[in-house]
């Protein structure tokens, strides 16, 4: 049978958490057990006592450590991860040496141990006390969403009375003079812009409670893409802009929701045109990817500034860049295309240089 001293040695020395180092008469190391390798790494051997040590203070006296040996000190360790760890060390002379124990202060580690469990608590309760707010403030969200969609829903009505009485003026224009005739038609321009906004609201309001639904259906493409290029024909004549089309790759169908793409569509083709000086170009390129469909709009405005394209796709988010022909904009737009584009699984951004006009584009996964 292994003896009871043997025992007790290989135990402390393969297994236990004590550090014990053997000092040779200068103080350096000359052995050492598992646990002070793993904790200060292999290359402690050879080295002097008081170079694996930090000293915050320098304060730290070989001599002294080695003489007052009738109490443990407490002495902060470089350990092989360059981080500090504290322990009660206490020096043993032998021979011609000594032998150095360290051992972690328990009162230590019961203090931080109660800590700890300190801190998970109050974390814990802070936690529970995060998810009750965030359940009202979606509450709140929910409530202002409602009320949106109420409020906007409710001026729809009279903004069109408004909007159909001003035509009903401007069809008699013989009877009207010509500031009268200006005004009118500011009134007109205003009416359309509530509209849009209050409709844009809507839109908002619907995506932001999760009851945005997709009609999806099997879409044929190039007859979509050239509709939606006539529609925004007026607009384009009305600035003098022209607009190009472009294609590649098979474009046969895609499933997805031709009303919401449409308004995808005509919100970044009108932007181009919005930011557009007349006698320039629209370029339109519509391209098949080996999984799924590209749309470019490019542009030959001004460029927007690369700290501020990160506003585009956030509500009410708009830039230092102003439209050509004074053009409003309620800051939704681009919001809700994002909401529609990621809804059906795909990607929208925007790459821009300064002085070089700008590039929006959205994907739709053929799979949608």
């Amino acid at each position: 049978m292994i003896e009871r001293t043997a025992i007790l040695e290989k135990h402390i020395w393969d297994r236990s958490s004590l550090l014990v180092l053997n000092l040779d008469g200068f103080g350096r190391v000359v052995e050492a057990n598992a646990y002070a390798l793993r904790l200060l790494g292999n290359d402690c051997i050879g080295r002097g006592f008081g170079e694996l040590l930090i000293d915050f203070n320098s304060l730290f006296e070989l001599g002294k450590f080695q003489t007052d040996n009738s109490s443990a000190h407490l002495l902060n360790f470089s350990t092989a991860e360059g981080m500090p760890e504290s322990l009660k060390v206490t020096y043993y002379p032998c021979n011609d040496g000594g032998i150095v124990v360290g051992e972690h202060d328990v009162g230590e580690l019961q203090e931080l141990r109660t800590t700890m469990l300190t801190l998970n608590q109050e974390q814990a309760i802070l936690s529970r006390e995060l998810q009750k707010k965030n359940v009202e403030l979606q509450k709140l969200n929910d409530t202002k969403n409602q009320f949106l969609g109420i409020a906007a829903h409710d001026l729809r009505n009279p903004i069109s009375t408004i909007i159909t009485y001003t035509d009903f003026f401007l069809e008699d224009e013989e009877h009207l003079t010509p500031d009268m005739t200006e005004v009118l038609a500011d009134v007109r321009s205003l009416a359309d812009f509530m509209l849009h906004l209050i409709t844009q609201l809507l839109d908002i309001s619907v995506i932001e409670m999760g009851k945005l639904v997709l009609d999806k259906q099997l879409l044929d493409i190039v007859p979509f893409i050239n509709e939606v290029v006539k529609l925004n024909g007026l607009l384009s004549q009305k600035k003098g802009i022209g607009i190009e089309q472009h294609y590649r790759g098979n474009l046969d169908s895609i499933l997805c929701d031709p009303h919401k793409i449409k308004q995808v569509m005509n919100n970044l083709i009108s932007n181009a045109f919005k930011f557009s000086l007349p006698g320039t170009q629209v370029k339109l390129l519509v391209f098949a990817e080996p999984r799924e469909l590209k749309v470019e709009v490019h542009d030959q405005g001004p460029g927007i500034p690369a700290h501020e394209i990160d506003k585009l796709f956030k509500p009410f988010g708009r830039t230092s860049i102003h439209s050509t022909g004074g053009e409003s904009s309620t800051g939704l737009g681009l919001v809700i295309s994002r909401r529609i584009v990621e809804s059906h699984g795909g990607r929208i951004g925007v790459e821009s240089v300064v002085g070089s006009g700008s590039v929006f584009w959205f994907t739709i996964p053929f799979g949608a």
